[in-house]
């Protein structure tokens, strides 16, 4: 695969390679992603190439354990999630934070409420409601919800 973009973790053990730099990420204040701070890409399992010595990466699975969130062994550093059923397109999310700060630069970065609504807040349509024929913003305070 012809990578686009690469990405890797604090010590560069592992190293993510994608055939498209990201156009959009995305943040998400639900507890987990809050806690490590991560901007999500998202990838057909196709379009990406994982990089990592034998028994280099752990996993972390909480809650209702449908994602497993993996790390370096060495630097400890969030690189990606994958999804623990086998889906007919299979999503790789990948840790945008460990790209080249060029590329996080360039990207738009879409608000995810997952501590609350689940839906995408700001300037994407769940953010946007219609009353009485007129448009109106709708705006959500996620400091509140982030103590969920």
């Amino acid at each position: 695969m012809r990578a686009a973009g690469v990405a890797t973790c604090h010590c560069g053990a592992i190293r993510i390679r994608v055939r498209r730099l990201p156009r959009s990420l995305t943040s998400c204040n639900c507890s987990i992603c809050r806690r490590y701070g991560a901007l999500w890409a998202y990838y057909t399992a196709p379009s990406v190439t994982i990089e990592a010595p034998a028994r280099g990466l752990a996993a972390y699975a909480w809650n209702r354990r449908t994602r497993l969130y993996h790390r370096c062994i060495v630097c400890g550093v969030v690189t990606h999630y994958t999804y623990r059923r086998k889906r007919s397109r299979a999503v790789v999310a990948v840790n945008a934070s460990n790209f080249d700060l060029a590329v996080i630069a360039a990207a738009r970065v879409r608000l995810f409420d997952g501590a609350g609504t689940g839906r995408y807040v700001g300037q994407s349509a769940a953010g946007i409601q219609k009353s009485r024929g007129k448009t109106r913003r709708k705006t959500i305070d996620l400091s509140t919800r982030a103590r969920r």
